[in-house]
C-alpha cells in the first residue's frame, strides 16, 4: 500500500497523456514517487475509470485525481487549460510537473501556465522511448504512412493522388488549429508546433523552457531524446520506477489470474513503402510470422499463442488478413486485439516475441522472461532492439532454431541494484539546482 498520510508535503502533478502509455512509465512513478511527494493526477474523462487509476486511487498513491475534458472535445480543451488549468496550478502548487513528452498543444499550455505562475517549479519529462536508433524522421515516416494508409481506407473510394493531398490539408489544418487558431479564440497568444505527426515532421528541436529535464532510462534513449532536441545537458540517465515497484505490477496484474503462453506483439513488420498489394504484403509477413511462431511454439512444448495488434494496426486490411491466416495456420493460435492490453499478457508469459517495438522494452524489465525481438521482416532499422541488453534479436529461422530459450531468462536486467540513480535522488537534484537560480 502507499502512503497517504500528509497533505503538507510537497506535491507533484503528473500528466497521463496520452493515456495508452501511461503504464509506460507514468503508472510506476505514481506509485514509486507516493512514498515522499502528494500526487495529483491529470486525465482525461474518458479514462478516469480505468483499472490502472482505480488500482492506485485504492491504494492510496493519488491524492487527488484532476479530470479533463475528452480530446475528442477539442476546443473544451483548450478552454479548460485556458481558463481552469491555471486555477488548478495555483490550488496544488506542484514542485514538480512530470509530463510523457513536450510536443502536443495542451502541453505547451502546461509549460506556459508553469513558467508564469510557478517559476520555482521545475518540469520533467518520463516517458520511455521507442528509441529510433535509425534516425527520427525513419520512425516518424513509418507512423505517418500507418495513418495515411487509414485515411485512404477511410476514404477508398476517392483517387490517391487526392487523398493524398486531402490527408496532407488535414494535417496541416490540424497543426493550425490546435497551434495557433484555438489558443487565439481563448484569448492566448499561439503555441509553439515543435512536432506534427500527421506529416511527419519535426518543426524544431528548439525546446527553449518547454522543460527542464528529460528522465531516461538507458544511453540508447539518450540518442533518441537527441533526435528530437539540442540540449544534451537536460537528459538524465535513472533507474525505471518500474525496476523499483515489482509490488506495483503485482498490483495490477496479480499473476494467479495469468496463462503461460507465448505473447506475440507484431508493431513495425509492415513496410508501407513499396508498391504491393495486400495480398502480396499478407503473403509475405505469413512467410515470416508463420515460421517463427511454429518454431517458438515446437520449442516451448506446445504453449498456446496469444497474438495482439499493435494499435496503429487494428483496422488495417494487411495485419487484419495475417491475422486471419495464423490463425487458421498454427493450433492454439489465440487473437487478444481488442480484448486485452499488452502489458497484461506480458505479465507472466512463459516468452514476449515482437519485432521494433517499446513494450518489448517494458517486457525486458520483468524477471523470468525471454523477450525475442524478430529481425526478419526486411525493415529498415529492425535490429534496434539490440541495443538493449535483456532483448534478444534473431535475424534467421536458423538462429532461432537453434536458441535455447533458457539462456535468455537470465540476461542481466535493469534492477534496484545498478549503478544508476533513483528518479526520486535525481529529482531531489534537480529541485535544489532549479531553486538556487530562483
Amino acid at each position: 500500500m502507499c502512503s497517504t498520510e500528509s497533505s503538507s508535503r510537497q506535491a507533484i502533478l503528473l500528466d497521463t497523456f496520452s493515456f495508452h502509455s501511461f503504464l509506460n512509465a507514468g503508472y510506476f512513478y505514481c506509485w514509486y514517487l507516493s512514498k515522499i511527494y502528494d500526487l495529483v493526477v491529470m486525465v482525461e474523462e474518458k479514462d478516469k475509470n480505468s483499472s490502472s487509476i482505480k488500482i492506485l486511487l485504492d491504494s492510496g498513491c493519488i491524492k487527488r485525481l484532476v479530470v479533463l475534458p475528452s480530446r475528442s472535445r477539442r476546443f473544451a480543451v483548450h478552454r479548460w487549460f485556458c481558463s481552469t488549468f491555471p486555477h488548478v496550478l495555483q490550488e496544488v502548487k506542484p514542485s514538480i510537473v512530470l509530463m510523457n513528452n513536450w510536443h502536443a498543444f495542451h502541453q505547451k499550455y502546461i509549460s506556459r501556465s508553469v513558467r508564469r505562475l510557478l517559476p520555482n517549479t521545475i518540469i520533467v519529462i518520463c516517458l520511455s522511448v521507442h528509441v529510433p536508433i535509425t534516425d527520427f524522421e525513419t520512425t516518424d515516416y513509418r507512423l505517418r504512412e500507418a495513418s495515411l494508409c487509414k485515411w485512404r481506407a477511410r476514404w477508398f473510394w476517392v483517387p490517391a493522388l487526392i487523398a493524398n493531398v486531402t490527408y496532407e490539408l488535414w494535417g496541416r489544418w490540424i497543426g493550425i488549429r490546435d497551434f495557433f487558431l484555438f489558443p487565439m479564440l481563448n484569448g492566448q497568444r499561439p503555441l509553439t508546433e515543435t512536432h506534427n505527426p500527421w506529416l511527419g515532421k519535426l518543426r524544431t528541436k528548439n525546446t527553449a523552457d518547454l522543460f527542464d529535464a528529460v528522465l531516461c532510462y538507458t544511453q540508447s534513449e539518450q540518442q533518441g531524446y537527441l533526435m528530437e532536441m539540442h540540449e544534451s545537458d537536460k537528459i538524465y540517465l535513472v533507474q525505471h520506477p518500474m525496476s523499483l515497484s515489482p509490488a506495483a505490477v503485482e498490483a495490477l496484474f496479480p499473476a494467479k489470474h495469468c496463462k503461460k503462453v507465448i505473447v506475440a506483439l507484431p508493431s513495425s513488420c509492415l513496410e508501407y513503402g513499396n508498391s504491393d498489394t495486400v495480398e502480396e504484403q499478407i503473403n509475405r509477413l505469413e512467410a515470416a510470422w508463420g515460421p517463427a511462431l511454429e518454431i517458438l511454439k515446437q520449442k516451448s512444448g506446445g504453449l498456446d499463442i496469444w497474438w495482439k495488434l499493435h494499435p496503429g494496426f487494428v483496422d488495417d486490411p494487411t495485419m487484419m488478413g495475417l491475422t486471419d491466416r495464423l490463425q487458421a495456420r498454427i493450433p492454439g493460435f489465440v487473437s487478444k486485439t481488442g480484448k486485452m492490453g499488452a502489458e497484461e499478457m506480458m505479465v507472466s508469459a512463459a516468452l514476449v516475441v515482437g519485432d521494433v517495438s517499446s513494450v518489448l522494452i517494458w517486457a525486458s524489465r520483468l524477471e523470468g522472461c525471454p523477450v525475442v525481438s524478430l529481425d526478419i521482416f526486411g525493415v529498415e532499422g529492425g535490429d534496434e532492439m539490440g541495443v538493449f541488453p535483456a532483448i534478444s534479436v534473431v535475424k534467421s529461422f536458423a538462429e532461432l532454431r537453434n536458441m535455447r530459450l533458457e539462456q535468455h531468462i537470465d540476461i542481466e536486467r535493469p534492477s534496484s541494484s545498478n549503478a544508476l540513480p533513483t528518479p526520486l535522488q535525481c529529482l531531489k537534484v534537480l529541485v535544489e539546482k532549479h531553486t538556487s537560480k530562483a
